[in-house]
């Protein structure tokens, strides 16, 4: 059995707080804002598209696959069965992810009605009145007309219980292959390989390449504290120097670029690519040793509560950023200012509002919290919903 120790659960514990920002962060980044009528392209100074541009799209990609880094860790550090395992992941997997997306497309379905929220709501699959057999097979599954389900975050939950239905064949081909393993899914986290049946982002495979780590690491009985032992400076160093390199060779410079440049001759070759995804591994590397900084301060008390509302944060946030950049958008000149207001107030008020949603769902419906967010109760609400139980 894999150790996990007090210490270090607290410490995954806010180490998923963490990234949950940095995956509000990649969805914070638009450069156009579309609507029924028309798109706004959201144009700022170069400072800003830099800025945004290294935050989102390069220092926060690395949330994602150390979700699935986690969640690999903590199912493959006991011994399980395939029935076992499914049988947990139909209520932290499914149920939520199938009441999610079916209480967004109630909530989209009478937004489309009025015309003036219609432009707020309109999906890329059309108005849902207008669905066919596809449209609400993509609706719930992606993979049809659009890559996502309606709620788009939730992918992660999709991929992540097809992975889990996968988790003992996972195991055994890593028992039986460790070395083809290990070099089959290096090949297809730095080439550009997909796999058509996960799916779900631009960084194909990126689920099954982390969640195959994930075994890796209890196998040989690797921890964090072994990841201490560089010096954070050291670490902050190394990876600032990738985000740096991954930025230039990436940034998106339109026809700008002078043909013949060095940029245009890595672009041409992949060079930017590989080096995008060596600095996404680096970059999970580095949230999970700066995250004992988090763990070993004074704030870690308010970083733990913070942490427990990680997953409203995840089934909420999306939407209600998508309608307030929308507003802006609609009602705003998109000047630099505004467009900093709409990259870095926005999503705190987001943030905030999704923890204050979800401190109240807890706190005067813990059962709907227990079944939204897939069992994942901390103490203090479950004392409160045994309490409920005994007196209903």
């Amino acid at each position: 059995m894999y150790a996990i120790d007090k210490k270090t659960s607290e410490r995954i514990y806010i180490l998923k707080g963490l990234l949950m920002v940095l995956v509000v962060l990649v969805h914070a980044y638009r450069e156009e804002i579309t609507f029924v009528d028309g798109n706004v392209q959201l144009r700022a100074a170069p400072w800003l598209e830099w800025g945004r541009y290294i935050v989102s799209q390069v220092v926060a990609r690395a949330a994602v696959p150390a979700f699935f880094l986690i969640s690999s860790v903590l199912l493959y550090r006991r011994e399980f069965t395939w029935k076992q395992n499914m049988s947990k992941k139909v209520y932290t997997l499914l149920i939520p992810y199938v009441i999610l997306n079916s209480c967004w497309i109630l909530f989209f379905y009478f937004a489309q009605f009025f015309d003036f929220t219609l432009p707020y709501f309109v999906t890329p699959q059309s108005k849902i009145a207008e669905w066919g057999i596809l449209g609400w097979l993509d609706a719930y599954f992606g993979n049809f007309i659009d890559e996502y389900p309606v709620l788009y975050p939730t992918w992660f939950l999709r991929d992540l219980l097809l992975l889990n239905a996968a988790a003992t064949g996972i195991k055994k081909c890593v028992d039986a292959f460790p070395g083809i393993t290990l070099a089959v899914i290096g090949c297809l986290w730095l080439l550009p390989f997909s796999i058509p049946f996960i799916g779900g982002t631009e960084l194909s495979g990126q689920g099954v390449v982390f969640f195959v780590l994930g075994y890796y690491i209890v196998k040989y009985d690797l921890h964090m504290e072994q990841l201490d032992s560089v010096p954070c400076a050291a670490a902050a160093a190394v990876y600032g120097a990738l985000v740096g390199i991954t930025a230039y060779l990436n940034f998106p410079r339109g026809g700008h670029a002078a043909e013949g440049t060095l940029f245009v001759w890595f672009q041409g070759t992949g060079f930017g690519y590989m080096v995008s995804h060596i600095t996404i591994a680096a970059g999970v590397l580095f949230f999970i040793r700066f995250s004992r900084v988090f763990a070993e301060s004074k704030g870690k008390p308010l970083f733990m509560k913070f942490a427990g509302h990680s997953f409203f944060i995840f089934a909420f946030h999306e939407m209600a950023l998508t309608i307030a950049l929308k507003l802006l958008a609609k009602k705003f000149v998109q000047t630099t200012k505004v467009q900093l207001f709409g990259y870095i107030g926005i999503p705190l008020f987001v943030i905030a509002g999704c923890v204050l949603f979800s401190m109240f769902v807890g706190r005067f419906l813990p059962f709907a919290y227990y079944v939204i967010s897939g069992k994942r109760v901390d103490r203090q609400r479950r004392c409160r919903l045994q309490s409920q139980d005994g007196q209903s």
